[in-house]
């Protein structure tokens, strides 16, 4: 019995000794490989282009560009164009080193510098620039103001409606053209980092509607077509210019063009890497100023719509009670009820896109704050 005891407390120290002497001869290998693995090249993987773009402290739009023309290493599946990208670090790294030995000089650096003191290709403008809001914007303003000329002689549409109808179709196309041309000029000369954008865009949009006034006399006539009981009712040149002066000039300029220019005065600023003016502003602290622009807020905008609104549903049903019985009464009505829906809704679609806008730079500005 007791040579059996002995006998297994040998043959466990003997596994202990051989357990021992395996985890000494696990801890040398693992010791060898120790400067093998700390030779090993360092093999990130980057999955975005604004990972890559970090990288190399470059810009996305850089790194697309010198993606296409510079050969830089961005993986894509096999057949896409779109979609996945990714790149590995010791390849960008690579691809550097080669650019930057040409004549030993920091040839990319400094066109990367180039590039991104550009506002036209900063990030911030192609991020910002909503030109389908504009091209929107522009064709309810030219419908707007070919829809009244229908409008003013639709009491005798008999008699004025070709002729009203054809003019209707000029004034749009003019319109249109006028209004999406003063804004891109006003774009054009702030991206440029120029004054005067938003002077030249009301330039052009005033002079146009007073040329387009003018060529209307030639077309409108100088009586009085829409009747009112116990009323003086106003001639058709007369009417057309009263919309005009009170209601579309002053939607057009408070609604769409001082709030565009505000947000491309902040985007140029986001350009310069002055976030903290901008975020300042916006924030509403008392300190700020305003980048060469006016400062409209969304808030000041919303409550002055609401109360013109309130003034034009009294007004319009008032104007319905003192008609006179026409056969093209109700044709009237409906064109009297679209210019006033035309009306809201430009404001309340710029209101939409102004405080998208700005909801949209408040953000960049606190990311870069980060």
């Amino acid at each position: 019995m007791l040579a059996c005891r002995t006998g297994s407390f040998k043959l466990s120290a003997w596994s202990l000794c051989k357990r021992k002497h395996a985890h000494r001869c696990a801890m040398m290998l693992f010791n060898k490989s120790l400067p093998v693995l700390s030779t090993m090249p360092e093999h990130c993987e980057l999955h975005t282009w604004q990972e890559i773009a970090n990288y190399l402290s470059l810009s996305v739009r850089a790194v697309q560009n010198y993606e296409k023309t510079a050969g830089l290493p961005v993986h894509r599946l096999t057949g896409h164009t779109r979609g996945r990208v990714w790149a590995f670090t010791a390849e960008l790294d690579a691809w550097k080193s080669r650019a930057l030995a040409v004549d030993g000089e920091m040839r990319v650096t400094m066109a990367v510098r180039d590039e991104e003191s550009s506002p036209l290709s900063s990030p911030a403008y192609s991020a910002f620039t909503h030109w389908r809001y504009v091209g929107l914007i522009s064709g309810l303003y030219a419908l707007l103001c070919a829809e009244a000329v229908v409008l003013e002689t639709a009491y005798r549409f008999d008699r004025y409606g070709p002729k009203a109808a054809l003019g209707a179709v000029v004034v749009f196309c003019c319109v249109l053209a006028a209004f999406f041309s003063a804004v891109a000029v006003d774009w054009w000369r702030t991206a440029q980092n120029k004054n005067g954008g938003l002077f030249l865009c009301i330039t052009i949009v005033y002079g146009s509607t007073a040329l387009l006034q003018f060529g209307l006399w030639l077309v409108l006539p100088t009586t009085a077509i829409t009747e009112q009981i116990s009323r003086q009712s106003w001639s058709a040149q007369s009417a057309y210019l009263k919309n005009l002066v009170m209601y579309f000039l002053p939607l057009a300029t408070f609604y769409v063009l001082l709030p565009f220019h505000f947000v491309l005065a902040l985007q140029r600023e986001l350009a310069a890497k002055r976030h903290g003016p901008v975020l300042a502003l916006l924030t509403g602290e008392r300190k700020a100023t305003t980048p060469g622009a006016v400062y409209l807020r969304v808030g000041w905008l919303a409550a002055a719509l609401f109360v013109v609104a309130m003034l034009a549903v009294v007004m319009t049903q008032d104007l319905f009670d003192h008609l006179k019985p026409s056969p093209y009464k109700n044709l009237f009505m409906h064109l009297a009820l679209g210019r006033t829906l035309l009306l809201f809704g430009i404001a309340v679609l710029s209101l939409l896109w102004y405080s998208r806008a700005l909801n949209e730079i408040k953000g960049e500005c606190l990311r870069a704050a980060k």
